[in-house]
């Protein structure tokens, strides 16, 4: 299963990659001892206030851990060659609440990229990436919708556009400043 549990350690194996002029690019799980640093980078660029970096370096690693115990989410590391693009996650849709006017089902995931300021390489690269990670999520039966909330912010307009390079639609524009817009994107028969 897709969001089986997983151990942490510093390493895992890349679960799916391509080669690309730029280098290659790989999909693996979150390795917290080697990606917490990064993560915390692009967590970083998102925003504007100054953090304490060791309070969220702790929270971060904790809610990882979190993740890979569950049944319903994972974590994983986008990369080109040694280079982390972007940290992404899926979860089961039915554990949210995304809009009161979006009905979820069995087989719904939702997915939340967090690339920064899509910044540390071309743009291009980052919808390659998605499209390695859209591609190793088809390959679980029970994903049957995947949906990516593009909430107001910072770099809104760049979500939207990668969730729509990869041939997401959206499906449900936000109705009220506080809550996302919906992407979707259906399993091919």
């Amino acid at each position: 299963m897709l969001c089986d549990p997983v151990l942490y350690s510093d390493k895992f194996p890349v679960l799916v990659d391509a080669i690309l002029e730029e280098g290659p690019l790989s999909l693996n799980y979150v390795a917290t001892g080697k990606d917490m640093p990064d993560i915390f980078e692009l967590f970083s660029r998102e925003v504007t206030q100054k953090w304490d970096v060791a309070v969220l370096l702790d929270a971060f690693q904790k809610s990882l851990s979190y993740i890979a115990e569950s049944n319903n989410s994972q974590a994983f590391m986008v990369r080109l060659g040694e280079l982390s693009l972007f940290e992404i996650e899926i979860r089961e849709v039915r554990m949210y609440n995304l809009q009161d006017e979006f009905t979820s089902g069995d087989g719904d995931y939702r997915i939340q990229v967090s690339a920064g300021d899509f910044g540390l390489a071309e743009f291009p690269l980052y919808v390659s990436g998605l499209r390695l990670c859209l591609g190793y999520f088809w390959k679980f039966p029970e994903v049957k919708r995947i949906i990516a909330p593009v909430y107001t912010g910072l770099r809104e307009e760049q979500q939207a556009s990668l969730f729509s390079q990869v041939g997401m639609t959206l499906i449900l524009p936000r109705a009220d400043p506080r809550l996302p817009d919906l992407f979707l994107i259906e399993r091919q028969l």
